[in-house]
C-alpha cells in the first residue's frame, strides 16, 4: 500500500488532471519560488545518488521507502516551478465556468495519406497512399464541460446532425506547408518563452480515419496538460474494422516516410520527445526506430517511448526488436498492456500468436522495459478494451505523471508492483 506521502501526491495530481485547470496550488507547493529550484534539483540528484547505492549495496526498496517517498515529493516541487506549467498553455478554464464553452488545440501533422482538395476536412485524407510525406497544421476543438478521456462527435443515435463545439470534438482547420522547412519554421512559433522545446509525438494504430488522429492528438494533449508541441503521424489506416489486412500493409509501407519524419524531429534539436504510439502503430515505431539504430543513423532525444495495446507479435519482439530498442533508446520505454482488450484478443487468435500489449496468457516483460498491466482501467464495454491509452482517466493519469515527473513505475503511487515476477512488472488499478 502506498504511503501517506504517495496517496497525497497522487490525489493532488489526479484532481489537477480532472480538473484540466492550473487553479490553487497544492500545498506542497505553495511556499516555492522560482530562485529555489537549484536548490531542489541539488537536493533531488543527491537523494537519488544516495537511493542508488542503497540498492546496488543489497538494501531492499522497503529500506529506502522513506527516501523514495522524499524523492518523489521533491519531483513534484520541481515541476510546480517548471515555467510550462505556471498558466494553462491551451486557456481551458475550469468545466463550472459557463464563460467558456470549448477551446482551441493547435497540433501538427505528418502523412503518407494522399490530399483531396475541394471536399469536406474529414475527407481531406483518405486511404490512398501518397508518394511524399505531408505535413501540416490543424486546430482541433474541444469542449470543456467533458470528464478526462472523453471524446464526443456527433452521434445519429442521438439525432446529432451537426457538430456543436460547445459539447463535440471538432476538427476546424486544415493548413497544408509546403515542405520540410515551412513545418519546420511553423512549429519553432509554437515554442515556448522559456525556450525549451518538448514534444509529444502520437503515432495511431489500426481502425483510424485521419481526422480521428486528429482528435485524440488533440485530446490527448489537452488531457495531459501537455504545453509543448503537439504532432501525429498519421499513415493510410482505412478506419474500418474489415480491413485489417489492409492496415497491416499500409503501416509497413509507411515506414520510410516515419523515417523522414524522425529525420525533421531530430533536426529540430527538441530537448525531449514523447511519443506515443497505438496498437498497430507500434510496429511502425518500433520497427523505424530499430532499423535506424542499427544503420547508426541519429533519432531524436526520446524521453518517453510509451507503446500502449502493442499490436506486435510477442515473439518477434523479444528476439529482433527490444534487444535494440533496449540498447539504443534512452531513458525509458513503457509497455501498457491488458487482458481484456479484445482487438489484441482477436489478433492473438488471426494470427495464432501472442501480442505484445494482450496479457493474457501472461503479461509481457522484458527489462529493463517497464510494463504496465492497465486491465482493471480498461473495460471490454468501453471500445471493446482497446482504446484505454485515450479513454480511461487512470490510464491518462499514470502516464502524465511519467510525462511531467519522469518518474518510473517504482516511484508512481498508483501503480502496484506484481509479487513473485521474475522481471518485475506493474498493474493500475
Amino acid at each position: 500500500m502506498a504511503s501517506p506521502t504517495l496517496r497525497s501526491f497522487w490525489l493532488v495530481f489526479a484532481a489537477a488532471v480532472a480538473v484540466g485547470a492550473a487553479s490553487a496550488r497544492p500545498q506542497e507547493c505553495r511556499d516555492l519560488v522560482p530562485s529555489m529550484r537549484g536548490e531542489l534539483v541539488r537536493r533531488s540528484a543527491a537523494l537519488e545518488a544516495k537511493i542508488a547505492e542503497a540498492l546496488a549495496a543489497g538494501r531492499s526498496e522497503d529500506d529506502v521507502r522513506e527516501q523514495l517517498n522524499a524523492q518523489v515529493l521533491l519531483a513534484y516541487q520541481l515541476a510546480c516551478l517548471r515555467e510550462d506549467l505556471q498558466t494553462d498553455p491551451f486557456e481551458t478554464r475550469a468545466p463550472g465556468d459557463p464563460t467558456v464553452r470549448h477551446v482551441t488545440v493547435p497540433v501538427f501533422y505528418a502523412t503518407n495519406r494522399r490530399y483531396k482538395e475541394g471536399v469536406a476536412l474529414d475527407a481531406a485524407f483518405g486511404d490512398s497512399e501518397a508518394e511524399t510525406l505531408l505535413l501540416g497544421r490543424a486546430e482541433v476543438s474541444i469542449p470543456t464541460q467533458r470528464e478526462p478521456g472523453d471524446l464526443s462527435v456527433p452521434s445519429s443515435w442521438k439525432f446529432e446532425r451537426s457538430a456543436d463545439p460547445a459539447r463535440h470534438f471538432v476538427l476546424r482547420s486544415l493548413s497544408p506547408l509546403a515542405g520540410r522547412a515551412a513545418f519546420e519554421a511553423a512549429q519553432r512559433t509554437q515554442f515556448p518563452a522559456s525556450g525549451k522545446k518538448s514534444l509529444l509525438l502520437f503515432v495511431h494504430g489500426f481502425r483510424v480515419t485521419f481526422e480521428e488522429a486528429a482528435l485524440r492528438a488533440a485530446q490527448l494533449a489537452h488531457d495531459l496538460r501537455f504545453g509543448g508541441t503537439v504532432m501525429f503521424y498519421s499513415w493510410p489506416s482505412t478506419g474500418t474494422l474489415l480491413a485489417y489486412a489492409h492496415d497491416a500493409e499500409t503501416v509497413e509501407g509507411a515506414e520510410t516516410h516515419f523515417s523522414a519524419l524522425l529525420d525533421s524531429v531530430h533536426s529540430m534539436g527538441f530537448d525531449n520527445v514523447h511519443l506515443v504510439a497505438h496498437s498497430m502503430g507500434t510496429r511502425l515505431v518500433a520497427r523505424v526506430l530499430k532499423q535506424k539504430l542499427e544503420a547508426q543513423k541519429p533519432v531524436p532525444d526520446i524521453r518517453e517511448l510509451m507503446l500502449a495495446a502493442a499490436d506486435i507479435n510477442a515473439g518477434n519482439f523479444r528476439a529482433y526488436l527490444a534487444p535494440v530498442l533496449a540498447q539504443k533508446v534512452p531513458p525509458r520505454i513503457t509497455l501498457y498492456a491488458s487482458s481484456s482488450d479484445v482487438a489484441l484478443i482477436a489478433s492473438a487468435g488471426l494470427h495464432r500468436l501472442a501480442r505484445v500489449g494482450d496479457a493474457k496468457p501472461a503479461v509481457f516483460t522484458y527489462s529493463p522495459f517497464e510494463t504496465i498491466d492497465a486491465s482493471a482501467a480498461a473495460p471490454v464495454s468501453r471500445a471493446y478494451g482497446h482504446s484505454y491509452v485515450f479513454d480511461s482517466p487512470s490510464v491518462l493519469a499514470d502516464m502524465a505523471v511519467l510525462i511531467h515527473q519522469g518518474l518510473g513505475a517504482r516511484q508512481r503511487p498508483r501503480l502496484r508492483p506484481v509479487p513473485g515476477a521474475a522481471v518485475p512488472h506493474w498493474t493500475l488499478p
